[in-house]
């Protein structure tokens, strides 16, 4: 090595004197034969922690090891690995943004309408009931309902996996074919593959009404989704429902005029009562004092004739009427019964009446009863009946009934 470095030239001896430096900064010793390990390591420039590589190559161009000619090797080789790695790694494309993930429709198995109750005009649910077509009219009701955007038609595929597959099913794919069939020509039609639903006035016209008497009241949706026997029991409350005052039952009515305007016969009616649960509450009118003697004799045939069966002795025993222990005459009045739909605005029953201007009316009405039920003396006392009848007004609670005082025309 001596005999090397004297014969060395200057520039060389100063080199390997620089090495020499370099190797005692970092520690490396010289001479020493490399380990297996070290025979399989990386090169440096693909070695991770090669702090004194990273310092070379960290430096200008025109520093490096002491050799211009080194430091330029080194960022070759580098630079040409650099290239085989890219060439080695699979093609990939760019990364696109993601495009906004589509909000669910309405024939979605979790369909977006958020609304809990639908609008029932009760004229329209008697006039189902009366042609028997609640199912028929339980479809309608629902399709409008599904009909967010107020298209007026469905894709009868997709309403077929509405009413199948999706929280609103009530019936299978035969029975609400079934029910399609049957309701075409009344409460929709076919074309061109949809389902064109047909207005609340061209309905009501198919079933038989001129006129819309009663406000629209609020159906739960989930009502519509059981059995058709809980349809048509909803579809009979919403009469009791258009006829309370918020909180309080309304007049009395008796079963014979709620069968004649809902088509339900009393036997039904009860029925459904028990069914919804529904508050029914009895009431009683409290007349005249027993008297004797002709006079006694002649209001009593009067009363009996008046209301028949339904007459009947009330014994005073604690003196609410006047002193105790005097009886009257009493006789059980139609029931009032509560409601359980909240009532919607009038505007539908309006639109309808617009919609039914046109159809021949009711005539004018001279031939009904007047009114008979007040909710006080006052509005009983300006009221001008067209027939002589008794009229009432509520004057207190009995247990879970009610009481009341009856003015009777031609009875002094």
């Amino acid at each position: 090595l001596r005999h090397l470095l004297m014969s060395a030239s200057p520039a060389l001896a100063a080199a390997n004197a620089r090495l020499l430096c370099l190797r005692a900064a970092s520690k490396v010793p010289g001479n020493q034969p490399p380990a297996a390990a070290s025979l399989a390591a990386k090169p440096p420039w693909e070695a991770a922690g090669t702090g004194l590589i990273e310092k070379v190559l960290a430096q200008p161009d025109h520093l490096g090891w002491g050799s211009e000619a080194a430091t330029v090797a080194i960022r070759q080789a580098q630079a040409n690995h650099r290239q085989r790695l890219a060439a080695s790694q699979p093609l990939s494309l760019p990364q696109l943004p993601h495009p906004p993930i589509p909000s669910s429709s309405p024939s979605a198995d979790h369909p977006t309408n958020t609304n809990t109750h639908i609008p029932v005009i009760p004229d329209l649910a008697f006039g189902m009931l009366k042609q028997g077509l609640a199912s028929q009219g339980r479809l309608w009701l629902l399709m409008r309902h599904l009909d967010e955007s107020g298209r007026g038609w469905h894709l009868q595929g997709a309403l077929r996996h509405q009413m199948t597959k999706t929280s609103y099913r009530f019936c299978g794919r035969r029975q609400l074919a079934n029910l399609l069939k049957e309701g075409e020509g009344i409460f929709w039609r076919f074309g061109s593959g949809r389902i064109w639903l047909l207005s609340t006035g061209k309905v009501a016209a198919n079933l038989g009404l001129d006129n819309a008497t009663y406000r629209p009241v609020a159906m739960p949706v989930k009502a519509f989704l059981g059995k058709v026997g809980q349809v048509r029991a909803h579809f009979y409350a919403t009469y009791h429902s258009a006829r309370a005052v918020g909180d309080r039952p309304g007049m009395p009515v008796a079963r014979e005029t709620i069968a004649a305007i809902t088509g339900v016969d009393p036997h039904s009616q009860r029925s459904y009562e028990k069914l919804l649960n529904l508050d029914v509450r009895q009431n009683i009118a409290i007349g005249e004092e027993i008297i004797e003697g002709e006079a006694g004799q002649a209001l009593a045939q009067e009363r009996a004739w008046r209301h028949g069966n339904a007459l009947f002795t009330l014994t005073d025993y604690k003196g609410k009427q006047g002193a105790k222990g005097r009886r009257y005459h009493a006789w059980q009045l139609p029931n009032s019964y509560g409601a359980i739909h909240a009532a919607e605005s009038r505007g539908g029953r309006r639109r309808l009446n617009r919609q039914l201007i046109d159809l021949q009316k009711k005539g004018a009405g001279n031939d009904r009863v007047g009114r008979r039920y007040f909710a006080n003396g006052k509005q009983l006392e300006r009221s001008r009946g067209l027939m002589h009848v008794d009229r009432y007004c509520p004057t207190g609670r009995f247990g879970a009934g009610e009481t009341w005082s009856v003015w009777s025309e031609g009875i002094k």
